[in-house]
C-alpha cells in the first residue's frame, strides 16, 4: 500500500498554485511518484513502512521523516 504522511503531502502541495485544481489523476500521480510502500498483514495489526521512496532520502537523513520499520498505529485513519 503507498502512503504519504500528512507531512509529505504537505510539503509537495505547497507548491501547488493556490487556485488550482487537484484533480484525481494529479493526486494518483503524487502517491505513485512519492509514496512509501507500508505492509500490513491485517487490518488490526499496525502498518509497517517497508520500502522507503528515494525521493525522501535527504529528509530521513535529517530525521523529519520515519525510516524503514517504523510502523503506524491502529488508528492511522483517523
Amino acid at each position: 500500500m503507498k502512503i504519504l504522511t500528512k507531512q509529505q503531502l504537505l510539503f509537495l502541495l505547497e507548491g501547488k498554485a493556490d487556485d488550482a485544481f487537484l484533480d484525481e489523476d494529479y493526486v494518483s500521480a503524487l502517491f505513485d511518484r512519492y509514496g512509501d510502500e507500508y505492509y500490513r498483514g491485517q487490518y488490526t495489526e499496525p502498518l509497517e513502512l517497508c520500502v522507503e521512496n528515494p525521493n525522501w532520502d535527504d529528509w530521513r537523513k535529517n530525521g523529519k521523516l520515519p525510516r524503514k520499520g517504523y510502523q503506524m498505529d491502529k488508528d492511522w485513519r483517523r
